[in-house]
């Protein structure tokens, strides 16, 4: 739509342009439409130009140059010009500021004011041009790259820069009628100049050569005098662009002469050359942002230097001493890498062959460095260390697989109080205790993470923590899968847990629980035991086969179980104690259940408004749908589609 827009634009000015030409037989200089289509090296352009006589007399003229083009990269363009000429006996003078508006390929609209200068003769011309910026540099990951020069690691082409500069070139006309018969009518120029553009953020100046070719043939058969049939070649140079080479061809229009019974006047070559189109650069120029240093994305550590090591090197005494701000990045080349990680405030351990998101310092723009080496495999030296421990804020463990041969204590120990911590892109097996294990007043994430095979709990925390959980797969875990203790506050999304001897999930006091999008089968107890007073949302979440009660819950919860499948269970269904408030709602029930569906053990259980639009699908139910043996149980009603429903104190609940 946008290059629509151009185009309309360029065209719209140009029917005014005709209907004035006609309106004014006997204007001087005329108006007239160009398009015309470049291949360049660099990428290729289309091209439509409008050009129109605002005011003239014998000797002045003040006109409009509107032009709108297209790029190969899916670039955009549009240039507005009114310009000034006067006529002497030798020159033509001329000045004119102009207005250019580009959207680039990343979508990205830039603004700058333009302006110029030249002297036209019949066989000479001098210009030169100015471009001034009015936008600000735009953020933009495409087309940015990680480098690491030394110990160091360094973003560049976070940011596209608009660069402001002059370009100037001279030109000269080849007398071809004097050397060559059946030339006339036609011209042959030659230009030469160069250029220099520049930004604060552009990692350098882009200044070179241009030269540019151009054989024109004139008054083309069956159009009006002023036709022109332009081919045109043009080459330049900078270090950033390098070489680039452009051939192309330009077709001008007349926009008065179609039919007109009276000639145009006759003018001579001087005066022809008023209504020359301007020349400026091609587009906007806009560079890529020079070096700048990155901060770990998921923690925002600023990484001002790499530390290496492999198999070869005491991973322990490196990361004890490496000190903060640091990439320690380990590299599996030459093998699994033995000792125990500590890692101290502001430390990023990553491991090569894998990518760690990084932002820009100045910029803000992330993106994935592709850290080199190998993946890497952290194992115990003895089964008393845990693999990594973090014993500092603002730490990020990503990319490995933590192997604890059976012999480990922990895959992962966090210290109580570590602030911003990041677990990322992890396998974990074969721990001696937890796969991830967390003490107290700790802040952090949990992605992409996989623990099999941890002989206690995959994922443990105490008292006070709060932590994003995402992406998450635990599998065969030796007690629970995900556990806590009291007043911690979890967000967890896509986890699926896959076999655990106790309860998959242990919330014990005081916790606040979102769980959604996640799948448990085959625990070993409940899929989860909910103690005294949590809040615990449970949404799209799918629980099949759990060796105790699907959901049981002591007193005083808050509970929503919310577009939820509960896929069978040895015992109850839902086991629920005293207090409680529940949300069940647009869920659905299937599979065997040894037990009741619903059995309420204790009184003062309510049951929500919203607590409609569930699902029978088939459940096989072991002793009753509901067993609620006491007046007082529970107040409120579990509605089911069909019409069925759970009451208080009425069958099948009384």
């Amino acid at each position: 739509m946008r290059a629509l827009a151009l185009y309309l634009f360029a065209v719209s000015s140009a029917a005014f342009v005709a209907e004035s030409a006609h309106a004014e037989q006997s204007a001087k200089w005329d108006a007239w439409l160009e398009t015309g289509g470049y291949l360049s090296s660099e990428r290729d352009r289309g091209e439509l130009v409008a050009y129109a006589p605002l005011w003239q007399d014998d000797n002045s003229l003040i006109f409009t140059d509107i032009r709108g083009k297209l790029f190969s990269d899916d670039a955009q363009e549009a240039n507005l010009a009114v310009g000034y000429r006067e006529l002497t006996d030798d020159w033509i003078y001329g000045a004119w500021v102009g207005y250019d508006l580009r959207r680039s390929d990343n979508d990205h609209i830039f603004r700058q004011a333009s302006v110029g200068l030249e002297v036209l003769g019949v066989d000479l011309v001098y210009r030169v041009n100015g471009y001034l910026p009015v936008s600000d540099a735009r953020n933009s990951s495409q087309g940015s790259n990680i480098i690491f020069s030394g110990n160091q690691i360094f973003l560049t082409g976070g940011r596209e820069v608009p660069l402001g500069g002059f370009d100037a070139e001279v030109g000269y006309r080849l007398p071809i009628e004097d050397w060559f018969a059946q030339t006339q009518g036609q011209q042959f120029w030659l230009h030469a100049g160069g250029f220099f553009f520049s930004a604060d953020e552009a990692p350098e100046n882009q200044v070179g050569p241009k030269l540019r070719a151009t054989w024109r043939l004139s008054n083309l058969a069956g159009m009006p005098e002023g036709s022109r049939l332009a081919f045109q070649t043009e080459y330049q140079h900078d270090r950033m662009r390098d070489n680039q080479l452009e051939v192309g061809f330009r077709l001008r229009i007349p926009l008065s002469g179609w039919g007109d019974t009276k000639r145009p006047r006759p003018l001579s070559p001087l005066e022809r050359r008023m209504v020359e189109g301007l020349e400026r650069d091609t587009d906007i120029v806009v560079g890529r942002s020079g070096r700048e240093q990155v901060a770990d994305a998921a923690t925002g550590t600023l990484l001002s230097a790499v530390v290496q090591a492999d198999a070869r090197d005491n991973l322990q005494a490196i990361t004890a001493g490496a000190g903060a701000n640091k990439l320690i990045l380990v590299d599996g080349t030459a093998g699994p890498v033995n000792g125990s990680a500590t890692l101290t405030a502001s430390q990023t351990l990553a491991s090569g062959g894998t990518a760690l998101r990084v932002r820009g310092v100045r910029s803000g723009v992330e993106v994935n460095a592709h850290l080199p080496g190998s993946e890497a495999t952290l194992v115990p030296t003895c089964a008393c260390d845990d693999i990594v421990s973090i014993r500092g804020d603002n730490v990020h463990v990503t990319g490995f697989l933590l192997d604890g041969k059976g012999a480990s204590n922990d895959g992962i120990n966090i210290d109580s109080g570590r602030v911003n911590f990041a677990l990322t892109e992890l396998t974990i097996q074969d721990t001696g205790n937890s796969g991830i294990l967390g003490w107290d007043n700790n802040q952090g994430i949990i992605r992409h993470v996989a623990i099999q095979r941890a002989a206690a709990d995959g994922i443990n925390f105490d008292t006070n923590n709060q932590l994003v959980i995402h992406d998450v797969r635990i599998n065969d875990a030796g007690f629970f899968g995900l556990g806590v203790n009291r007043r911690n506050t979890l967000s967890v999304d896509r986890l699926n847990i896959d076999g655990s001897f106790a309860p998959a999930i242990l919330m014990v006091n005081d916790n606040h629980l979102s769980l959604t999008n996640s799948t448990i089968i085959n625990a070993g107890a409940s899929n989860i035991e909910i103690m005294d007073r949590n809040t615990v949302i449970i949404e799209n979440t799918t629980m099949t086969n759990s060796g105790d009660e699907g959901v049981n819950m002591n007193d005083n919860n808050v509970i929503s179980f919310i577009n939820s499948r509960l896929d069978g269970a040895t015992d109850d269904g839902f086991d629920i104690g005293t207090g409680n408030v529940l949300t069940i709602a647009g869920s659905t029930f299937s599979g065997v259940f040894g037990d009741d569906l619903f059995d309420f053990d204790g009184v003062g259980n309510q049951l929500t408004q919203g607590s409609t639009g569930n699902t029978n699908a088939g459940a096989i139910i072991g002793d009753r749908l509901c067993n609620a043996p006491g007046a007082g149980a529970f107040t409120g009603t579990i509605g089911f589609e069909g019409g069925l429903a759970l009451l208080d104190n009425q069958p099948p609940c009384n």
